[in-house]
């Protein structure tokens, strides 16, 4: 059975992305047409550029026009993920390490509480959040993470 072209276009992305040393977040392809969208959402640990972002837009449309797996017009866009991205697992808080979150996480009962600060780092099992202006890190355990992403720093 021959891939799909959502599959073709993710195996482009994917081998991109290494090129360009960058983690691959989403690959969306929708529409139909000539308003097809080929979404590309990506980041590393320490940020993403502009430039890194134009790039691989740049190398991903080449190998996409060449390959040709959408069959017609379409759109690329290539982003990053912005503040409001969620949050979850060791390898996005690893991505945003050093970067200040809100993170909600669950308290007693049907309690939620609120943590923000920046992250120290990603452990294997939980998160470690500087608060209190470098005072106390706390520790919240994926398990525990209602819901998270990176906050504004004022």
């Amino acid at each position: 059975m021959a891939d799909t072209p959502a599959v073709i276009v993710r195996d482009l992305v994917a081998r991109q992305a290494r090129r360009h040393d960058v983690d691959v977040l989403a690959v969306e392809v929708k529409g139909q047409g000539s308003r097809q969208l080929v979404r590309v959402v990506a980041d590393r640990k320490g940020g993403i550029s502009v430039g890194t972002c134009q790039q691989l837009s740049q190398d991903l449309s080449r190998e996409l026009d060449a390959s040709d797996p959408i069959g017609g017009r379409y759109t690329l866009e290539v982003t990053s993920p912005g503040v409001d991205w969620p949050l979850g697992s060791r390898d996005d808080f690893d991505r945003v390490e050093g970067r200040p979150v809100l993170i909600n996480r669950r308290g007693g009962g049907d309690r939620t509480e609120q943590v923000r600060g920046w992250v120290v780092s990603a452990g294997t099992t939980a998160v470690e959040v500087e608060i209190d202006d470098g005072a106390t890190v706390v520790s919240v355990a994926y398990d525990d993470i209602v819901t998270a992403a990176q906050a504004l720093p004022w």
